[in-house]
């Protein structure tokens, strides 16, 4: 989202804006909110300057990214190319990754899985259970796979991908995500912003251990009891080993380089032979 917003905030134009409008919150709620974008311009920089100079620069012109792609943006302001115009001529640059879009899912033991378990069963209820001919097997194929149809449709969805998209984050983790970058965003001259950024972190850390242990909780509650070790992968019985060990004359394993050493020799190269008949 980019174009002339013609407000103005600290947020883009430093702490050196007087005539801030509540427009400008709006925007801010809005975009960062709402729409989850971040503002990618660099603070205090003029995109908007008058041939008259008397008046001084603003910055006007706005570029809102959305926020998983925002980290490697570049915009570019060039107030030289401008011409007869007031307003800089911007470029920018944002990183895209074609990626395949995941395919629409009903999660496990969720309301939505309910949902379509039941609109399936009420579906395959109607079917006529007495098939006379071929023709009747035909229609309630096509009646079954119109209600699959018809259920998937209305109950899957497509997951969203980010660069959060962990199982466990949840829309606390967003909300404190969300106000971590407002404050990362305000002018680096403003001497609370540190303290607000410390306090942000805080908050956003916390909110992340607390959906950790909501999540990893349920998972526990709902694995069976006698399954509970299979959450822990090195908890598991180690695999039987492809080999047979080997041993000594006497039955003994050899273990050490030196047994398995005088094993071998032994079995290949005996220090006493066993007798062999010639005569055969």
């Amino acid at each position: 989202m980019a174009g002339d917003f013609n407000l103005h905030h600290h947020m883009w134009g430093g702490f050196g804006v007087q005539d801030q409008r509540a427009d400008s919150e709006v925007l801010i709620d809005l975009a960062m909110g709402e729409l989850n974008l971040s503002l990618c311009n660099e603070p205090g920089k003029a995109t908007w300057e008058s041939h008259n100079s008397r008046l001084r620069p603003h910055v006007l012109d706005l570029v809102w990214v959305s926020t998983a792609l925002a980290e490697g943006v570049h915009v570019e302001v060039d107030l030289a190319g401008r011409h007869r115009g007031d307003h800089a001529v911007m470029r920018w640059e944002v990183p895209i990754v074609l990626e395949e879009q995941p395919r629409p899912t009903v999660q496990r033991e969720s309301e939505a899985a309910r949902d379509y378990i039941s609109a399936v069963a009420a579906g395959i209820a109607g079917l006529d259970q007495h098939f006379v001919s071929r023709e009747a097997v035909e229609d309630a194929c096509r009646h079954l796979d119109s209600v699959l149809t018809n259920a998937w449709s209305a109950h899957a969805i497509a997951p969203r991908r980010t660069r959060r998209s962990k199982t466990w984050w949840d829309a606390a983790c967003s909300q404190k995500a969300r106000l971590l970058r407002h404050c990362l965003m305000r002018d680096r001259g403003d001497p609370h912003r540190p303290m607000l950024v410390k306090h942000a972190l805080r908050e956003l850390r916390s909110a992340v251990r607390t959906a950790k242990r909501t999540f990893f909780d349920g998972v526990i509650e709902r694995t069976h009891s006698s399954r509970i070790w299979d959450l822990v992968q090195w908890t598991r019985p180690r695999p039987t080993a492809a080999f047979a060990t080997l041993r000594n004359t006497a039955g003994e394993p050899a273990t050490t380089p030196d047994a398995i050493f005088q094993t071998f020799r032994e079995q290949f190269y005996p220090e006493q032979a066993a007798p062999v008949d010639l005569s055969l």
